[in-house]
């Protein structure tokens, strides 16, 4: 049997790239093209309405990567605010413990409450300000 014949060409052996790019890239496009076209048709798919749903679903995920974006912001401030809220504790009674002999606890305690009124304003403001507009 002559290899011409059963599609085996030797000059591939020697050449492997340029045969790829003069023959057998444009068969695999071809085959890959008719190989969906059959499959799209015996799917019974609507492309266009197939189309149409992908880019509702691309408009969906936008709007969730937005949203835990959102969300995200929300538990950083949320997290800050009790992290804050746990210093001011401690240094309310640190200042309370320590009330007779504590002029550095009586700084950490205003430190600690004027820390916690910026953390809740700002957390008020990033929450509640984008209800408002």
């Amino acid at each position: 049997m002559d290899n011409e014949q059963n599609g085996y060409e030797p000059q591939a052996l020697y050449e492997p790239l340029e045969e790829y790019k003069q023959h057998y890239r444009q068969l695999h496009e071809k085959n890959t093209s008719e190989l969906f076209d059959s499959l799209t048709q015996i799917s019974g798919v609507d492309v266009a309405q197939n189309k149409s749903t992908i880019a509702d679903l691309d408009v969906e995920r936008a709007k969730k990567a937005s949203t835990e974006t959102k969300i995200g912001k929300q538990k950083f401030f949320r997290g800050t605010s009790i992290f804050f809220l746990i210093i001011a504790i401690v240094a309310v009674i640190n200042s309370i413990v320590l009330m007779t002999e504590g002029f550095l606890a009586w700084h950490l305690a205003v430190i600690g409450g004027f820390i916690l009124v910026v953390a809740r304003c700002i957390y008020l403001l990033v929450k509640i300000k984008p209800k408002l507009l």
